[in-house]
């Protein structure tokens, strides 16, 4: 019987989640006082706190009210009684005791007291009332059966905890796994819609650069008036806020710009200040280049509507222009905001300073430019430039700097200017190291 018993329960534990230890005790024992044709009623009863709590499972024909229930504390109970189950508490002991409790509901009632092994948090106590007295035979049979089940109990209720926690925890971390792979799945599908959205911005950016590139002056017109000319053209950007600009109406004019800003801002900046060159220059034909820096600034405040907002954007400028005199010389006209001119002439260099003065902004409406003038000699080498490449920083935040430049030009004075845009760009990577790009770099060469 114990066998088929001990089968019976083990499927009951796999079976019960909670795993609630006096609830499968009574099961086990439902199982042996059937056996014996014993119609129990039972009392679960865990000491806590100096009394019992009662749990009440209800079979035949005993159901104590809940009037008596209320007695049951364990200062209630007979001394005699009291003094088993603490040195059945404290001793851990698995025998058994019948007690007669006729007194407490006024009908013959005799309780068997099976003591619960100390697993759970509480002592605990199974009570089997009786309408009879337990016979000893009965006494017997249960006291055999309880030592050997107990041993039983012991190891395979440990076991089977354990397992369920092991399952519960596989249930947790499964669960876990399946938030994280959801949430996997979710990054999955930003990230694709992320590079969706990513590549649409990059090829509008390479579309804008198409763009940009198409108003800058082909290299065959250098090529065609120039002996020889290098173009160092380094955005930051995709598209890039500098820009140089070229037009031969009347005069030879050349120009390199700096806009507020990298990137689109500067890209749009770019657009502006080459479409009021091209009018102030080519459709106007106005050709002094201090006249023309002062319309630019005009042009630039009214595009932008700087009067009625706070919009503070424009460029620096150099502006070049190029003609012979009746003597046949070379002549060079300058004007620039905030950009110098540099002409290496006879093994030294010449600056030829730009007023002080942005270009739109905050500076006042109308705006004077000086001109500077100097007539250039064969041998003679233009240098036009924006501040990124002077203010370009290595990883030690030291900038590339103007006699890092100076140096470069009266090093190189003597090579090919096509030798020295590569010896330029290298010398530009070779300071920046792994430092990135701050700002857009733009430099012009030029031997007339």
């Amino acid at each position: 019987m114990m066998n088929s018993l001990i089968e019976h329960f083990t499927d009951y534990l796999l079976e019960d989640k909670q795993l609630d230890l006096a609830e499968w005790c009574k099961h086990l024992l439902d199982k042996l006082l059937e056996s014996l044709d014993i119609m129990p009623q039972y009392v679960v009863l865990s000491l806590e706190e100096s009394r019992f709590s009662v749990i009440i499972w209800y079979t035949k024909n005993i159901t104590p009210t809940q009037e008596t229930l209320k007695k049951v504390y364990l200062r209630s109970l007979p001394n005699e009684l009291v003094t088993y189950l603490r040195t059945a508490h404290e001793n851990n002991l698995q025998s058994l005791i019948s007690y007669d409790f006729t007194w407490l509901t006024q009908a013959p009632l005799h309780g068997l007291w099976l003591p619960i092994l100390q697993i759970e948090y509480s002592p605990t106590f199974i009570v089997i009332f009786s309408e009879s007295s337990w016979t000893e035979n009965h006494v017997q049979i249960i006291q055999n059966f309880w030592c050997e089940a107990q041993k039983y109990i012991s190891a395979s209720y440990y076991k089977i905890r354990k397992n369920t926690e092991c399952l519960q925890e596989i249930q947790t971390l499964r669960k876990q796994l399946e938030a994280l792979e959801a949430s996997q799945q979710a990054m999955h599908e930003n990230a694709i819609r992320f590079m969706k959205v990513h590549k649409q911005l990059t090829d509008s950016l390479q579309y804008a650069k198409k763009m940009q590139q198409a108003i800058l002056p082909p290299e065959r017109i250098l090529r065609d008036n120039f002996e020889e000319y290098f173009i160092t053209y380094l955005p930051k950007d995709i598209v890039s806020g500098d820009f140089y600009w070229f037009s031969q109406v009347d005069f030879t004019f050349i120009a390199v710009v700096d806009c507020t800003g990298h990137g689109v801002p500067g890209a749009f900046m770019s657009m502006i200040g080459s479409a009021l060159l091209n009018e102030i220059v080519n459709a106007k034909r106005v050709n002094n280049p201090a006249q023309i820096l002062s319309l630019l600034h005009i042009g630039v405040r009214n595009a932008l509507n700087q009067d009625e907002t706070q919009n503070l954007d424009g460029m620096d400028i150099g502006l070049c222009r190029l003609e012979l005199t009746e003597s046949f010389d070379l002549q060079l006209t300058f004007a620039g905001a905030k950009n110098n001119l540099y002409i290496l002439q006879d093994g030294k260099i010449n600056v030829l300073k730009g007023n002080r003065t942005h270009i739109g902004g905050i500076s006042e409406a109308n705006l004077t430019f000086d001109n500077q003038v100097i007539t250039i000699q064969e041998g003679d080498i233009i240098y036009l430039l924006t501040d990124g490449l002077i203010d370009n920083p290595n990883e030690k935040r030291q900038k590339f700097g103007l006699n890092k430049f100076f140096d470069f030009i009266l090093t190189n004075q003597h090579k090919p200017l096509s030798q020295q845009k590569t010896i330029l760009e290298n010398l530009v990577k070779e300071h920046q190291e792994k430092v990135e790009q701050r700002d857009d770099i733009t430099v012009i060469a030029l031997k007339p």
